[in-house]
């Protein structure tokens, strides 16, 4: 039963966590998940995370080669079944990966990849999209389908709009998640230092969502928490 997570982001604030952060959460029953590109970092500091999920493929570029390196044995990668099949899916749902396509070799390698023969497990979850413009209707409950949330012809905010919407359906009996490196549009990615591009638009799309997610948040009784540089993220919380 996994009721308390820490959630790793791919802000250059995690750069300011080391090792024993991470394992005094665990001390305090704590797993931890990494998203995107946040697992680099936690390879770098020797801190294996129960689990890992991304969305952009190309982040794969940067280190799918490292796959057979026994750090990722351990992990198990939960992802909305969008990788199958060459990504059949993935451009069903509407989400291209041009710069990927820029190299071929690499794009086939990438899109061919069987993630189970890396991870301690792959966990391939069904899911329903949800696409809007400039509103959303607050109905959709996030513990009883898996909802990938998406703004039409712009980019979205991949914390509120795939992340949290996964997190909260898959594991029925989280209680409490610790956030680090999330919603610092004033700092650089961790991985590429200087690049903020998007972030205007996905601070857009978290406010048109942000009720929706504060919701289910709340339905649940999710204790919710940010660490580290103020996040932008922390509206969700009913007292900030």
């Amino acid at each position: 039963m996994v009721d308390k997570l820490v959630l790793v982001g791919p802000s250059s604030d995690v750069g300011n966590f080391d090792s024993e952060f991470f394992q005094d959460k665990r001390k305090k029953g704590f797993e931890i998940m990494s998203f995107a590109d946040s697992l680099l970092y936690l390879e770098k500091i020797n801190i294996t995370p129960e689990f890992w999920t991304f969305v952009d493929p190309f982040s794969l570029k940067r280190y799918y080669r490292r796959f057979n390196n026994s750090f990722y044995k351990n992990i198990t990668l939960i992802t909305p079944d969008l990788y199958s099949n060459k990504f059949n899916n993935f451009f069903k749902a509407g989400y291209t990966c041009n710069s990927l396509k820029k190299d071929p070799k690499i794009f086939e390698e990438i899109t061919s990849l069987d993630f189970s023969l890396f991870f301690d497990q792959h966990i391939k979850l069904d899911y329903k999209i949800i696409n809007y413009s400039n509103s959303i209707d607050n109905k959709y409950n996030f513990s009883d389908n898996l909802y990938i949330i998406q703004r039409k012809g712009k980019n979205q905010c991949k914390f509120t709009h795939t992340l949290i919407p996964l997190l909260l359906y898959h594991f029925k009996e989280l209680k409490e998640i610790v956030c680090i490196g999330f919603g610092h549009y004033n700092l650089s990615r961790y991985i590429e230092n200087g690049n903020k591009k998007g972030y205007e638009e996905y601070k857009q799309s978290f406010h048109i969502v942000k009720e929706l997610v504060k919701s289910n948040i709340k339905t649940r009784n999710i204790k919710i928490t940010f660490e580290g540089q103020d996040s932008f993220f922390k509206q969700l919380i009913d007292n900030e």
